[in-house]
Formats: structure tokens, C-alpha cells, sequence
């Protein structure tokens, strides 16, 4: 039987302010520590390897960001009007939900810049146009990488 682990972090500015993470964010900083200045992880539990732990809807978004200092999930209309109906109407419904949880946001709004190879460049045409999507890009996109 194998052991799943489950994984910590956090700045020591901030102890009291343990925030989940992953094995690999746990091992990068272990095999790195002058990399993460004023940063600590630990291994919280063992867990026997045939019940792994229900993860929460709070860690499960925390892992999708990953590693990233993402502040934002920016996602293309024309690419979330190419999913599945069904798909698009629980995104509406958790739009919605969002919306109604955040009445009162302040008067601000985000630009969006796109970078290729990291240089900016101009929106690609395929990208703004939701009206009249490219099927041909999407498809490409959609395709699994070889």
C-alpha cells in the first residue's frame, strides 16, 4: 500500500496563513530553499494510497492555478461559445453565481494583452471575432498534441 501526502505552505510573514499545495510546489521549494526566501512548506498528513482525501472545491481552484501568480483565469468568449451547450449553460449559471456573490465591485476594469513568444502582439483576428468563429483554429486547438 502506498501513502498520499498532503502538502502546505506559506509565507513566514504570514504564518498563521497555511495555504494548500502541491507535491511539486512542496519539492521545488524543498530542493531550492534560497529560491523561496521567507517561504516554508510542510507535509501535513499521510494518507493510506487506496483512500486518497476528498480534495475541497477551495483546494481543487488552488491547484488549478498551479504554480502561477495568475491574479486573473482570462477565457476567450469565442473559445467557451465552442464548448459543449451544457457546459455553457453551468458556466452562465456560475457567472451568475459570481456575479450575485459580488454586488458591490468596485468601478474598475482589466485590459487584456497578448504576448507570443514572449512579445506583444496584436489580437490575433480569430480570437475577437466570437461572432463568427474560426472552426478551423478551434479544431486545431482542440486537436491532441503529438
Amino acid at each position: 500500500m502506498t501513502e498520499q501526502f498532503r502538502y502546505c505552505s506559506y509565507f513566514t510573514s504570514h504564518p498563521e496563513n497555511w495555504q494548500p499545495c502541491s507535491k511539486e510546489h512542496h519539492d521545488m521549494v524543498k530542493a531550492h530553499p534560497h529560491e523561496w526566501p521567507g517561504y516554508e512548506v510542510r507535509t501535513l498528513a499521510a494518507v493510506p494510497g487506496d483512500s486518497p482525501p476528498a480534495a475541497s472545491g477551495y483546494d481543487q481552484l488552488w491547484q488549478w492555478f498551479g504554480l502561477s501568480y495568475s491574479a486573473y483565469a482570462v477565457l476567450p468568449r469565442v473559445m467557451m461559445h465552442a464548448m459543449p451547450d451544457d457546459w455553457q449553460g453551468r458556466m452562465a449559471a456560475l457567472l451568475d453565481e459570481w456575479i450575485a456573490a459580488w454586488p458591490n465591485q468596485p468601478d474598475i476594469s482589466a485590459h487584456i494583452q497578448i504576448k507570443q513568444a514572449n512579445r506583444f502582439i496584436k489580437t490575433p483576428e480569430w480570437l475577437l471575432n466570437y461572432r463568427h468563429p474560426d472552426q478551423a483554429q478551434l479544431e486545431r486547438m482542440r486537436a491532441a498534441k503529438a
